[in-house]
Parts: structure tokens; sequence; C-alpha cells
């Protein structure tokens, strides 16, 4: 039986890192000051923050060994990395620094026997299990960076980057298979399966908002974006269907009086459709005014 070992262990953060130091790329030097929210992490700090995590788990699990993490003080670990969050970096060294240390992380975990990875380390009281071996915490690590690209991406798309994990750019003739099927993973199969977890919910307490995005490409379509164009075509087609069959079913029960009354809908709402949310918008606020108009004049006449 093939088990996931130290070998895989460094060909995933290989694979993990490399797609960190292509946001860092496509991130532009003069936006790497961003932060959505006064309390939140820049480009910089994140990016920053990731070198300082391997460097203290380096650190933690190689220089110190340390056999328990009650009462540690992690804060303090930190501190006694080489690279510092707060520091101020600019976007030549940040990607130099990813690099290196991302060789040396790999290197030095090349390096431990199978005995030091297999010792055990007491957790913190209360977690839950209360001992994890290295070759655990070494993983975390991996996922503690993958934790922080997703918020890279997401920062990405509030500075309107297209993250090059969900679009990538290609002719069809490219043939780049891989990238086709992650692309309809993440787009059509991901909604199919946030609708497969939570329509049953939905059904149970007679009610619930579907809420997705589609994107203009689904109408309007350019060479290199032809699988992308497809994926969105298909997210505003299964909405579109499924919202007619939500809203068939999904009928409004009788109310008794003195309870509350259910409400039962489903939203479906994509960027593709606004205009026509929109227009409905606009017909209901002219109805709404010619009503009012109807009543003043109403009200006028009888006063005559």
């Amino acid at each position: 039986m093939s088990l996931y070992g130290t070998g895989e262990l460094i060909e995933g953060l290989r694979g993990v890192r490399e797609n960190t130091i292509k946001i860092a790329e496509d991130i532009p030097e003069e936006r790497y000051w961003y932060r959505p929210t006064p309390e939140s992490r820049s480009v910089e700090e994140l990016l920053l923050h990731i070198i300082a995590s391997f460097q203290a788990s380096q650190r933690l699990h190689g220089t110190e060994r340390v056999r328990s993490y009650e009462q540690y003080d992690f804060a303090a670990l930190l501190k006694r990395v080489p690279v510092q969050e707060g520091d101020r970096r600019s976007k030549a060294e940040i990607l130099a620094l990813l690099r290196g240390e991302s060789a040396r992380f790999s290197q030095w975990l090349a390096s431990l026997p199978e005995s030091q990875l297999a010792e055990t380390v007491q957790m913190p009281a209360g977690a839950t299990p209360a001992v994890k071996n290295r070759f655990e915490l070494l993983l975390a690590a991996k996922e503690h960076e993958m934790h922080h690209r997703a918020q890279l991406m997401v920062l990405e798309r509030l500075l309107g980057i297209v993250p090059h994990i969900t679009m990538p750019i290609g002719k069809l003739d490219d043939l780049a298979v891989e990238d086709w099927e992650r692309m309809v993973d993440v787009n059509i199969k991901g909604v199919l399966w946030g609708i497969a977890a939570a329509l049953p919910i939905f059904r149970r307490q007679k009610s619930g908002h579907f809420i997705t995005i589609a994107s203009t490409a689904a109408k309007r379509t350019v060479p290199t974006m032809a699988v992308y164009s497809g994926t969105k075509a298909a997210v505003a087609a299964i909405m579109d269907a499924f919202g007619r069959r939500l809203r068939a079913n999904f009928a409004q029960p009788p109310s008794s009086p003195g309870t509350p009354r259910p409400i039962s809908q489903a939203m479906c709402a994509t960027k593709t459709f606004a205009r026509s949310w929109k227009s409905r918008a606009r017909r209901s606020r002219w109805r709404l005014e010619q009503s009012l108009q109807r009543s003043r004049m109403r009200s006028i006449s009888r006063m005559e």
C-alpha cells in the first residue's frame, strides 16, 4: 500500500508554494499595501506571514524539537524568526524569500529521519486529538499556507485581478485538459454540490436562497476563454431552470392566524440576470408611482 509520506508532502508543499508565488507575481507591487479592512493583513503582510510561519515551523520541530504545546508562547516564537510580518520588503525581495525559504524547508524536511517525524507532541488542553506526531504538524504548515493563499485570491478579486487558478487563459486547441477539468469542477460541479448540500435543508424549513455568480463571459466570449465562458453559461442555465422548478414546487402554504407566515422562495440571482431584475424593479416603481398618482387625483376630486 502506498501511503502519504515525506516525499509526497514535499511535492505538495512545492505545488502550493508555486501557486503562492504566481499570485505574488500577479499582484502589482504598488498594490502590496492593500488591505480590505483596517484590521486585516495587507498583501505584503500576508506573504511575509507565510514565510515567517514556515521558519517558525522549522524552528519548532527542528531546532527546539518541542514535545508539548501546553502553554507554549507562539507569539514569542514568531518574534525569534528572521522574517517578521511587519517588515518592509520590496516585491522582488518577497519573491526571492518565497522561493528560497521553500527550497530550504523542503531540503530540511527531506533530511528528517522517520523516528523524528513519528515523535508525538502534546496538544493544548481541550484539543482533539490530545496528541499529534510531528509529521501531522508539518503537514499543517502546508494547510496553513493554503488557507492564506485563499485569502490572497480574495484580495486579487477585490483588486480586480482574476486569480490564475480559477481562470486559465488559453485557446481551446492548446488542449489544456487538466485546466478544463479543474474549471468544470469548480465552476459547475461546485454549484451543483452546493445545491445538493443545501436543498434538503431548504425543503425541510420550506425556505431558502441560492445565490450564484455567473459572468458576462456567459454571453460575450473571446477565443482564449472558451471553457470559462462555457462554465459560466452552464451556471446561468442551471440556475434559470432550477429556479423555475423551485418556484413551482415551493408553493406558499396556508398560514393560521397567530402563527408566523413562512417565506418560501428561491432567489437565483446571477450577474447575467441583473439587467432583468433591474428592469422589473423599474416597472414596479412605475406602477407604484402611477397608483399613488391616481390616489392623489381621487383625493383632490373628493375635496372639490
